[in-house]
């Protein structure tokens, strides 16, 4: 089926007439130029409680003042809030019934369309500075699937095309959003033009720093630790099972590996805690390591786990095969200590919750 194009300007205006509170619509419209107002303490969260479809709603650290923040006649998820609490980046469906990127202020308000199709699979990926937003765009003009790899302004402006013609992980952002770490997959075979890259943002020659693990597996590990200084990734490591990740500088050198503790495992979803000396991954079961690769900590049966902004703990969806169809066992959010202690639900709902995002913490 051919790819719809969608307009870069906007379509309507979006009134919202209290911070929490937003009349549902289909509506986008441009963000007016006044100051944005961070939002603290929250949690934004996919869930289909009252559209299935889809719908985004927000709440407190406790899972307590559950409220619908953006909502539409089509799915509405991923949500991602940016690093200064300033901004979400989500993916709908509200331009056409194909997932596509948008940006909205933290309060649900000037809602912009960005790009689209992307990819279902992975949420956007904000840089710590909150400048740019990395994402893969669907090349559905391929005869397989195929993805393009593009970064825009946290606006939603400036939308520009890193890579293409291949499968992506990523991209993870530098902390100044002027660098990108990604893993390729190239389609043809081609194991020179597969592999973990560094591109700059604003154009030029990519560097391969790692080959890559093949097949392709959209829960790949990509990460770009907050101080800038060390990258994440999926390799090989011997002994004892053979994969692993790999953390390095952006240019590849200072290689350090971790082993995966069982055989046949890979570190899926990893990523840095705050302080770039621990890791959180997901292989069924959220666990939390350390550099030196032990003691593995396992927190709960889950998936796709996040760090709180403060690196106090982390947050997953359990259980790990979601959306499960029992209404007695659904997908719910929930959140650990980094020492594997206090886990809880935060949602405890009959229905999916799934994708949360933690705005920062203080």
């Amino acid at each position: 089926m051919k790819s719809m194009s969608f307009p870069a300007k906007p379509l309507l205006a979006l009134l919202c007439i209290t911070s929490w509170s937003c009349s549902p619509t289909d509506a986008v419209d441009t963000p007016p130029p006044d100051t944005l107002i961070p939002v603290f303490n929250r949690i934004i969260f996919e869930s289909d409680r009252d559209d299935p479809n889809g719908d985004l709603y927000i709440m407190n650290l406790d899972g307590s003042n559950v409220q619908r923040l953006a909502s539409s006649g089509f799915a509405d998820g991923c949500p991602s809030f940016s690093p200064d609490g300033k901004r979400i980046a989500f993916y709908s469906t509200r331009l056409g019934n194909q997932r596509s990127l948008y940006v909205m202020r933290a309060d649900g308000s000037s809602i912009r369309f960005v790009d689209g199709p992307v990819r279902n699979s992975e949420c956007a990926h904000w840089s710590a500075d909150a400048s740019k937003i990395g994402y893969v765009r669907d090349d559905r003009s391929a005869s397989t699937p195929q993805g393009v790899l593009r970064i825009a302004n946290a606006d939603g402006s400036g939308v520009r095309t890193l890579d293409s013609a291949a499968a992506f992980v990523g991209p993870a952002l530098s902390p100044s959003g002027d660098r990108i770490v990604y893993a390729r997959y190239d389609r043809a075979g081609d194991a020179a033009r597969s592999g973990v890259f560094v591109t700059p943002t604003a154009g030029g020659s990519s560097n391969r720093i790692a080959p890559g693990i093949l097949p392709y597996r959209e829960d790949a590990t990509v990460d770009w630790s907050r101080d800038g200084l060390w990258l994440l990734y999926d390799c090989t490591v011997t002994p004892p099972f053979g994969q692993g990740v790999c953390i390095s500088r952006p240019e590849g050198s200072a290689r350090e590996s971790i082993p995966y503790p069982f055989a046949g495992g890979n570190f899926q979803d990893a990523k840095f805690s705050p302080d770039a000396l621990r890791l959180v991954s997901a292989n069924l079961d959220v666990s939390i390591t350390p550099r030196a690769g032990a003691p593995r900590i396992y927190l709960h049966d889950g998936v796709t786990p996040s760090w709180l902004s403060d690196g106090s703990g982390v947050g997953f969806v359990s259980p790990p095969k979601y959306p499960d169809p029992e209404p007695y066992n659904p997908a719910d959010i929930f959140v650990g200590n980094k020492d594997g202690t206090g886990v809880r639900n935060l949602t405890k709902h009959p229905a999916i919750d799934i994708h949360p995002s933690w705005s920062p913490i203080r």
